[in-house]
């Protein structure tokens, strides 16, 4: 089987955008261009194609030139073009939900993998945001449970244990996210700090930490979280 310059999965979104704006079924494309019909859901699929096959499309869909999906600089101007579309469509997204949520602001999130970064976290946080998204396996939700507990611990006793203690603790916080990691989620930090209004006029700086478990399959960013902080 041949590979073509453009992504395989970038042709199939491109030909079935061409196919529908000419208002054609696979069906249709499959007899016009002598395929049959799981051909067409295939490359459609964005599974790899034969020569042979992009040649029979392209020239049922209406190029001239047959060899046009194998062609550099169609493929370049498709995928730029394909791009584009997406960075308007999650611009457009991104503004339609913070018009929905007008008391919310995006804060940036990393995926942790680590014990020792969290353990580090705990203690030099202020307050802690725990989440498990909907779609987190049981077995997952359950240890990010537990390890929410143990970062709670680490928290509220780490200024009091020796460093060999600390060692220990960090040690069985990476155990716990690779168990979670293991039963089918991520789990995603972020910080965030902010000045408090104290009574004498002084101005106290807290640190806040969000940890918030997704299934393994979502792909994380961003998360929204309250403009205001309310304690």
């Amino acid at each position: 089987m041949s590979t073509t310059t453009m992504n395989p999965k970038v042709l199939g979104v491109w030909i079935r955008t061409v196919r529908l704006s000419q208002d054609w079924s696979q069906e249709a494309l499959a007899a016009a261009s002598n395929l049959t019909v799981r051909t067409v859901q295939r490359v459609e699929a964005g599974d790899p194609s034969h020569l042979t096959t992009r040649r029979a499309l392209a020239r049922a869909l209406g190029y001239e030139d047959r060899d046009v999906f194998d062609d550099p600089e169609f493929s370049r101007s498709v995928e730029a073009l394909m791009k584009e579309i997406g960075d308007t469509f999650a611009e457009n997204r991104r503004t339609q939900i913070e018009d929905q949520y007008p008391d919310f602001k995006r804060i940036t999130v990393q995926q942790c993998s680590s014990g020792h970064t969290l353990a580090v976290l705990a203690e030099g946080m202020d307050a802690f945001v725990f989440d498990i998204r909907e779609g987190v396996p049981q077995e997952a939700a359950e240890l990010a449970k537990s390890l929410f507990d143990w970062i709670d611990d680490h928290n509220a006793i780490s200024a009091d244990l020796p460093p060999s203690s600390r060692m220990t603790m960090r040690e069985s916080l990476g155990k716990l996210v690779d168990e979670i990691q293991e039963a089918g989620a991520k789990l995603y930090l972020a910080q965030r700090s902010f000045e408090l209004n104290a009574p004498e006029g002084d101005h106290i700086k807290w640190k806040i930490a969000y940890l918030t478990v997704f299934d393994r399959s979502a792909a994380v960013s961003e998360i929204l979280v309250p403009r205001r902080i309310c304690l």
